[in-house]
């Protein structure tokens, strides 16, 4: 009976031995990061990269812009110039444009890179595609 008892004892100890440090371990565990880009148009082809975050520590994002699925331009934030861009909080926003106004439609996309202290984070995001009657352009 004594054995009965002492085993019985023991497997209690050890299941809240287990269970404790299965609560431990989950609560440690940090949330998971998350990433994500929408863009938007104004009607008279210019465009806004708007690009937010949680759980992760940026200090840099990077938009590579295609249209009709072919790279077309960089933008930056933070950033300076005509493709600079702004970093508010866990949110950074970056725009481009106007471009020429064209008969047809064409599509627009951006890939997106975060980065923190100069490394490059695991949340790539492509955005929404953007169909609007705006192109480049040329000579």
């Amino acid at each position: 009976m004594r054995r009965v008892c002492a085993v019985t004892v023991l497997a209690t100890c050890l299941a809240g031995i287990t269970l404790v440090g299965g609560v431990g371990k989950a609560t440690g565990t940090p949330p998971t990061s998350t990433f994500s880009a929408v863009l938007t148009d104004d009607g008279a082809c210019t465009f806004t990269l708007a690009a937010t975050w949680k759980n992760a520590k940026v200090d840099f994002v990077d938009g590579q812009w295609f249209l009709d699925g072919a790279f077309l331009l960089t933008t930056q934030a933070p950033g300076t110039g005509p493709n600079g861009g702004t970093l508010m909080g866990k949110k950074a926003v970056m725009q481009t444009g106007p471009f020429a106004a064209t008969a047809g439609p064409h599509t627009w996309q951006v890939l997106v890179h975060f980065y923190s202290g100069g490394a490059q984070l695991d949340g790539d995001v492509l955005t929404n595609v953007d169909t609007v009657n705006c192109a480049v352009t040329g000579p």
